[in-house]
């Protein structure tokens, strides 16, 4: 085998080609462009506030809020149909089975979806928070080692909703992957306590906090309250806790993916 031969059957090299695939099909699918069809009019309307005035630091921090949320939530939108509908919609038109075919493994092929998926996502939460960020005047103190967490978490975020979806295209169809995963990031935690204040001093109570640490709580890795309300950075350990945390959920999502998608029909 030559050396060219060699280089294009490197794993990172197939990790990257499967990823570069993902990134091509996003841009031609209507929800980006949706997205940033509601990027322009959040910025339209931040503009005409800045215009007319915005009246007080207040009514700017919510302004801020609002628009870095929004863009925050918008990437969890686009990194979960994303990734959602990469293996069931290569099943469909039979394109997995030429993919597989060449020197890919089942797990390479699986982590370039789940980088590409991350990247789309993170991507445009870059996009549109800076957008916000800029276009809203700073009435207040803002903490600038606090926005970078902010951002580093959102990645993680979506790093991780990326990693649940792709599990779940494997295990359950489309349509319930995504809205499962959805009522996961946005009602996860609620509906976590509220399974264990229910459960309290009964049979199950045990159990029911067993299951519920179980469940990865989003709420945690979104900073963006944190930022506008003025607070200052998380301590190193903390935020190296959560990086962790983060972690250890993509590394069982990953191979609860490769052992189900190994033993998947195709």
């Amino acid at each position: 085998m030559n050396a060219a031969a060699r280089e294009s059957a490197t794993p990172l090299r197939s990790v990257g080609l499967v990823g570069r695939g993902v990134l091509l099909e996003t841009v031609r699918r209507r929800e980006l462009y949706v997205i940033l069809v509601f990027a322009a009019l959040f910025l339209a309307g931040v503009l005409v506030a800045r215009a007319v005035g915005i009246p007080n630091p207040e009514t700017g921090t919510f302004v801020l809020n609002l628009g870095l949320t929004l863009a925050l939530g918008a990437a969890h939108v686009l990194a979960i149909l994303t990734a959602a509908r990469q293996i069931p919609a290569e099943l469909e038109n039979r394109t997995i089975h030429p993919v597989l075919a060449k020197p890919l493994s089942r797990a390479e092929y699986l982590l370039g979806k789940w980088w590409a998926c991350t990247a789309t996502g993170a991507s445009t939460f870059f996009v549109l928070a800076a957008i916000a960020w800029i276009a809203v005047p700073k009435l207040e103190d803002y903490s600038p080692p606090m926005l970078v967490q902010t951002f580093l978490a959102g990645v993680l975020s979506l790093a991780l909703v990326a990693a649940l979806s792709l599990l779940g295209s494997i295990l359950i169809p489309h349509a319930m992957n995504v809205v499962l995963v959805a009522l996961v990031v946005w009602f996860g935690h609620t509906f976590g306590g509220f399974v264990v204040a229910r459960a309290a001093g009964g049979v199950f109570a045990g159990f029911a906090r067993w299951l519920m640490a179980y469940v990865p709580n989003f709420n945690k890795l979104n900073l963006v309250a944190r930022y506008t309300d003025g607070i200052g950075p998380l301590p190193p350990g903390e935020f190296l806790v959560m990086t962790l945390y983060v972690t250890i959920c993509l590394a069982a999502c990953f191979a609860a993916s490769a052992f189900a998608f190994d033993r998947r029909r195709l």
